[in-house]
């Protein structure tokens, strides 16, 4: 399936991976500015690993999507609240489950499951003292 096949069957509401993929970046930034801002251990020791570990995640997806269908045309985000960061996380597994639902492919599909799971891995790690 081409690119601009796959693009065509999702409705415009839908979130894709170029509207994706530059939130998930763009919550490393704003992780690492929380995992800064934080007096919670628990919260600092897991916005670290989140910062370090969802980019190889997030690449490992894109590289494989740009095998299917070709290079993305990202559009850019506005930066997100890291004051918020909870919510932002929660936001965007929210999106990346809504792609992983539009998704065929068995290891793209792979790779969405591994992103949300840390995401979630990550929100119960906010909860340890």
């Amino acid at each position: 399936m081409e690119r601009k096949e796959m693009m065509s069957k999702l409705t415009a509401n839908q979130i894709t991976p170029d509207k994706l993929i530059p939130e998930l970046l763009d919550s490393v930034r704003a992780a690492h500015l929380a995992h800064l801002d934080t007096t919670s251990y628990a919260k600092h020791m897991a916005l670290g690993t989140y910062y370090e570990d969802l980019p190889g995640l997030i690449d490992n997806y894109v590289e494989s999507y740009i095998g299917y269908y070709g290079r993305c045309s990202f559009s850019s985000t506005a930066s997100l609240d890291y004051k918020n960061i909870d919510a932002v996380i929660k936001s965007l597994h929210d999106k990346t489950m809504e792609l992983l639902k539009a998704t065929k492919e068995p290891d793209l599909s792979n790779l969405l499951h591994e992103i949300t799971a840390f995401m979630k891995q990550t929100l119960y790690r906010f909860t340890l003292s």
